[in-house]
């Protein structure tokens, strides 16, 4: 599934450390662990308050009903909350769900950081804030690795009874906590995750692919109005 958030997972030492911890991590699905861990964040109607790493208020459009949200341990080395809101028809078949993340290493995970100033990310100043955004599709039946995010964000949507539809695309917006200098890395990290059913703009996954790649030309545009969309229905107070 494309619209997979993965964690630039970076040790902040060597070219060395970062290929073995990858490759580390990209192995340690059988020995992920995830901790029961009390949410810190509170949903009220369509707002998500934080009060710390941020202190924020997340809004998204009254239409949207509070789905959910769960605090575990990723991959054994981040601290992982999630929330979300979904927009739904009667049958519950999801138009949009809008799931915020917020996520930091573990102290004993020192050798870490998160890095998006790369050529898959692309900075934007959004409600007065600098984020880094990444738009992407795909289809929504591919099983999601085991001790993910996503794994936990398709469980929270699946307890609640929601309906996934078969392709989605969605904008991934990441604000770093600790990058005073705005250079797309550290530690301690906010998501926003903004999804459509790809099925509202006349499209699926196949048409923006060609071999084994992206149609770049005729992605970007769509892309484009994604995030014009996800920005005017989401508003981050702070």
């Amino acid at each position: 599934m494309r619209t997979e958030k993965r964690a630039a997972f970076k040790p902040k030492k060597s070219p060395l450390r970062l290929a073995l911890a990858a490759l580390a991590l990209s192995l340690a699905v059988t020995a992920c662990t995830t901790t029961e861990l009390r949410p810190e964040r509170t949903a009220q109607a369509n707002t998500l308050i934080s009060k710390r790493d941020p202190a924020a208020k997340i809004i998204v459009p009254a239409a949207a009903k509070y789905a959910g949200n769960a605090r575990f341990t990723l991959y054994d080395v981040a601290d992982c909350e999630i929330h979300i809101f979904v927009e739904a028809g009667a049958d519950k078949r999801i138009s949009r769900f809008y799931w915020v993340q917020f996520e930091q290493y573990l102290p004993e995970a020192s050798d870490y950081a998160y890095d998006y100033n790369d050529e898959k990310n692309h900075r934007a100043e959004l409600w007065g804030q600098t984020w880094w955004l990444r738009a992407r599709f795909g289809p929504s039946n591919e099983p999601p690795q085991a001790g993910s995010d996503l794994e936990q964000a398709m469980g929270i949507l699946k307890r609640a009874g929601y309906v996934v539809p078969p392709h989605l695309m969605n904008l991934r917006m990441v604000r770093m906590l600790d990058d005073p200098d705005n250079t797309g890395s550290g530690r301690k990290e906010m998501l926003i995750f903004y999804n459509e059913d790809m099925e509202t703009s006349g499209f699926t996954s196949e048409d923006f692919v060609i071999g084994k790649g992206v149609n770049e030309a005729k992605w970007a545009p769509v892309a484009r109005a994604l995030e014009q969309r996800a920005s005017g229905r989401i508003r981050v107070e702070q």
